[in-house]
C-alpha cells in the first residue's frame, strides 16, 4: 500500500492531495503544470513537501509531523525522469550496474536485460543509443535497485508513435514479471489505457478524478479537458490472422471488424488500435478499386467546427471521429443523418503487441 497526503507549494499553484494507492499500475494524468511532476518528485525524495506524509506499507518516507525525511537513495524508489539521464561516461552496462550497488537488494542484472532485450547494448555508448533504448536502459537500471515502489514520468513522451508501439511490451513485460507497483506520469491517452489498471486526473494541484482508465478518461475527455493523440482507441478482440497478407483481423465488442497490420497474438487475445482522425478517408458513395482494406459504413451523427477544421462523428457498430476541413463538409454536403463510407488504410491503424489490462 502506497499512502501519499502531501501539501506542497508550487511556483503558481498549492499541490494538494491525499491517496492510498494499491493497483500494480497507477497513472497521474492532467494538463502541463497541475502537479503530476512535482508529485513525483515528493515521493522520490527529490522535492520537500510542505507538510503531509509519505509511506510504502509501514516504513515512513516523510512525514512533517515526525521530522522525517528519508534520503532518496534510501526510499528504494525507482525513478525513471522522462529524459532518461543516463551517465553519459559509463557504458549501458555500468549504467545498469550503477543501480545495483548494494547487491543484497539489487536484482540480476542478466534477468533485466533479459526482460528488456538490452544485453546486446551493455558496451554501447549511451550517446550512441536509439530513443527507446534509452528509455529500456534507463527502465533497466531502476529496476536492478529492487525498487518497492517505480516512478516513470512520461516515459514515452519524446517517442514517435512508431517506437512508442516497440518500446510499450516492455513496460508490459516488467509490470507483468516483476510485479513491482508503479506510479506513471502521462498526457498519453494511449499509453493510460495500455499499461495502467487506474487513472488519477490532477488539475490545479487537485484530485479531479479517479476510477478505472477507459471510463475516467472516456468522461473528462468528453469534457474537453484533454486532447488525446489518438481521437479512436478501440477495443479489439483478435480473430483471424491473415499472415500472407500481412494482417490481423480484429473485431470491437460492438462488432466493428476491422483489419490491423499482422501481429502474433493469439486468437481471442484483447489489444488495443488507436486511429488518428485525419488519417481516415470519408466518401459519400461506397468506393471502388482502393487497396485500403478498410471501408466501414455509417452514418454521421455529430458535426464539430472550429477554425475551419470539422471533427465529424460517424456512428458505425463504434463511434468514429473523421478530423476534415469545413470546405470538404460543404462540398460533400455533408450533415447529421448523411450516410457515407470511411476508407482506412490498414497500416494507418497503430496496434500495441501486449495485451490489454
Amino acid at each position: 500500500m502506497i499512502h501519499i497526503s502531501l501539501s506542497m507549494h508550487l511556483e503558481t499553484i498549492e499541490l494538494n492531495v491525499d491517496l492510498d494507492l494499491d493497483g500494480p499500475v497507477t497513472a497521474l494524468f492532467g494538463p502541463s503544470g497541475v502537479g503530476k511532476t512535482s508529485l513525483l518528485e515528493a515521493v522520490a525524495g527529490l522535492r520537500r513537501p510542505d507538510r503531509g506524509e509519505i509511506r510504502i506499507d509501514d516504513d515512513v518516507l516523510f512525514s512533517s509531523s515526525g521530522a522525517v525525511s528519508l534520503p532518496p537513495e534510501d526510499r528504494l524508489v525507482g525513478y525513471v525522469p522522462q529524459d532518461a539521464l543516463l551517465f553519459p561516461h559509463m557504458s549501458v552496462g555500468e549504467n545498469l550496474q550503477y543501480g545495483s550497488r548494494e547487491a543484497s537488494r539489487s536484482v540480476p542484472l542478466a534477468s533485466v536485460s533479459d526482460a528488456l532485450e538490452i544485453g546486446h547494448l551493455l558496451e554501447r555508448d549511451p550517446n550512441t543509443l536509439s530513443g527507446g533504448e534509452r528509455q529500456r536502459v534507463a527502465l533497466g537500471r531502476a529496476l536492478v535497485s529492487a525498487p518497492r515502489l517505480l516512478l516513470l514520468d512520461e516515459p514515452l513522451a519524446a517517442l514517435d508513435i512508431g517506437l512508442k508501439e516497440r518500446v510499450l511490451p516492455y513496460l508490459d513485460r516488467v509490470r507483468d514479471q516483476y510485479g513491482i507497483p508503479a506510479l506513471v506520469v502521462s498526457h498519453d491517452v494511449y499509453e493510460v489505457l495500455t499499461l495502467c489498471n487506474e487513472v488519477i486526473v490532477l488539475d490545479r494541484g487537485a484530485v479531479v478524478g479517479r476510477g478505472e482508465p477507459r471510463t475516467v478518461l472516456t468522461r473528462f475527455g468528453e469534457a474537453g479537458f484533454f486532447r488525446a493523440p489518438f481521437e479512436n482507441v478501440l477495443d479489439v478482440r483478435v480473430v483471424a490472422h491473415e499472415p500472407d497478407e500481412g494482417i490481423t483481423r480484429v473485431e470491437t465488442p460492438e462488432g466493428l471488424e476491422i483489419a490491423i497490420p499482422h501481429r502474433d497474438a493469439a486468437l481471442g487475445s484483447s489489444a488495443l488500435a488507436g486511429i488518428l482522425a485525419e488519417d481516415i478517408l470519408l466518401a459519400r458513395k461506397r468506393p471502388e478499386g482502393l487497396s485500403a482494406r478498410n471501408i466501414l459504413g455509417g452514418t454521421i451523427e455529430t458535426i464539430d467546427e472550429s477554425e475551419g477544421v470539422a471533427m465529424v462523428r460517424v456512428g458505425t457498430p463504434e463511434p468514429v471521429y473523421v478530423k476534415l476541413t469545413r470546405r470538404a463538409v460543404m462540398q460533400l454536403g455533408l450533415e447529421i443523418g448523411t450516410k457515407v463510407h470511411l476508407i482506412i488504410k490498414t497500416h494507418s491503424i497503430h496496434r500495441l503487441d501486449g495485451a490489454r489490462r
